[in-house]
């Protein structure tokens, strides 16, 4: 499949960078072109997307300051992009992979993409506001 990777050098040391992505309430206010909210239901996170209501699975490694978000599409169908926080002198840089399933459009891709852009330019405004106040 393939791969499409994008990053951000943002102005944070990377444990504070890390324990905001870490945390599944925040999904919806950095990355808010795929997730317009989200809730805790008991079992895991059910997370309101563009596609419709879908589970959320986090998957940490802090030491590594990894985070796999895992979407649950539907039972036995899962979707996983791959992230990391990696220090970068005072700042951090935070990278972001996904996979094109084999049967989306070139449309559907260039618009997760351009998503993705936007929500990394988000990103980097939040955590700018947070390392300042």
């Amino acid at each position: 499949m393939l791969a499409h990777t994008e990053s951000v050098t943002l102005e944070a040391p990377a444990a504070i960078v890390y324990a905001y992505l870490a945390d599944p309430g925040n999904l919806p206010k950095w990355a808010n072109v795929f997730c317009q909210s989200i809730e805790h239901d008991g079992n895991g996170w059910r997370a309101q997307t563009v596609a419709g209501q879908i589970g959320i699975r986090y998957e940490c490694h802090e030491v590594c300051r990894t985070i796999d978000i895992v979407s649950l599409i539907e039972p036995g169908v899962e979707d996983t992009a791959y992230t990391r926080v990696m220090p970068n002198g005072a700042g951090c840089e935070f990278t972001f992979t996904f996979y094109r399933d084999p049967d989306m459009s070139d449309e559907l891709f260039d618009s997760q993409r351009w998503g993705l852009r936007e929500e990394l330019r988000t990103l980097r405004a939040i955590i700018r506001q947070l390392s300042e106040g």
